[in-house]
């Protein structure tokens, strides 16, 4: 957990990459524990992304938007909230990026990063911001 292994990334995004709901979904779990607080500044390779390179996160979000699979976006939008574990203003465009999209689970992925990032900080604003979206949000 919170390795960032690449060897492991490499595992987890070809599962995530198959067309089955079930384990690409769990990849998506997985693939957001191993980089749980990382940040994400790195590519899928382990190692920091240079200009113009996708870092991980970049890469997962686009698989996300371009999977069939309802399950394995959900999965891959959890996975995205893990990796903003702790990482509070650091992920602010990230989780900006996500809570706007026009997929309510990538929405409902940017929420829980905004709570993840956050976590234990007792930040007001965010908690605005999560009641505001609750009670706002076109999709339940």
């Amino acid at each position: 957990m919170g390795t960032g292994d690449a060897e492991s990334l490499e595992s987890l995004l070809a599962v995530s990459k198959m067309e089955s709901a079930t384990a690409g979904e769990a990849a998506g779990y997985a693939l957001g524990l191993l980089l749980a607080g990382s940040g994400m500044s790195r590519d899928m390779s382990g190692h920091d992304a240079g200009i113009g390179e996708p870092t991980a996160r970049e890469t997962l979000l686009d698989l996300a938007q371009r999977t069939s699979h309802e399950k394995v976006t959900r999965g891959l939008a959890v996975g995205l909230a893990l990796s903003c574990y702790g990482r509070e203003d650091e992920s602010d465009d990230f989780v900006e990026q996500m809570s706007s999209h026009t997929d309510p689970v990538i929405r409902y992925g940017g929420m829980l990063a905004i709570a993840i990032s956050y976590s234990g900080t007792g930040d007001r604003d965010r908690v605005k911001q999560l009641l505001h979206v609750a009670v706002s949000d076109v999709s339940d």
